[in-house]
């Protein structure tokens, strides 16, 4: 982000001088950690065996398995479990 964003953002906000600074400080962090971090994409996520089996074994509610960031990795809902029983009865 440029400077003059930052100055602009700072003057609408009304930031005193120590409060711009913090802006600009805190700019200048998240620059730099923004660089380091690897790239975000929608890689696979194992789910547990044990816990795809946990989910079978629950069929009288919908379950669903959510990671850190909530990221959905397994879903289990009634009406999936409602045509699989009819259809292996």
């Amino acid at each position: 982000m440029s400077e003059e964003v930052l100055q602009s953002i700072a003057k609408t906000l009304q930031l005193d001088e120590v409060e711009t600074t913090h802006l600009f400080d805190l700019v200048r962090a998240g620059a730099g950690n923004a660089r380091k971090k690897p790239a975000r994409g929608r890689a696979a996520q194992q789910v547990p065996e044990s816990v795809e089996v946990l989910m079978d074994a629950m069929i009288i509610a919908p379950a669903i398995v959510q990671n850190g960031h909530l990221y959905i990795g397994l879903a289990r809902h009634l009406s999936k479990r409602a045509a699989d029983s009819s259809a292996t009865s």
